[in-house]
């Protein structure tokens, strides 16, 4: 299971998402080709989502373009996401063994978009 960190912005003129919502709406269009395993969705104040999906895939590079069909999918279907812009879609490299310099990132709140 790899961990792909995606980030969403709304149109200027679209209405601000629940995190809920979009949990909601990502679980509706997943596929078992998209591998999705676990979904955590969290807001800020300024109404940007952030999303971690943890999917199962071969590879770093796989889990990206899993969890980027999947989100295109999302927007593509729900009225809740109408203009809504992905700007980043990247796994995540969860490791905390000793010396890998890697840190365990925790979405919370907005920090989401401080990483």
């Amino acid at each position: 299971m790899l961990a792909v960190l995606i980030r969403m912005i709304p149109a200027p003129d679209a209405e601000q998402a629940r995190s809920v919502v979009v949990e909601e709406v990502v679980w509706a269009a997943a596929e078992p080709q998209d591998g999705l395993e676990h979904l955590t969705v969290v807001g800020d104040a300024e109404g940007r989502i952030g999303l971690m999906a943890f999917v199962s895939a071969v590879d770093k590079g796989r889990a990206t373009t899993q969890a980027r069909g999947l989100i295109d999918r999302a927007v593509r279907r729900a009225g809740a996401l109408r203009g809504w812009s992905v700007i980043e879609c990247s796994a995540v490299d969860l490791s905390r063994e000793p010396g890998s310099g890697n840190e365990l990132i925790v979405p919370q709140g907005n920090r989401i978009f401080d990483m």
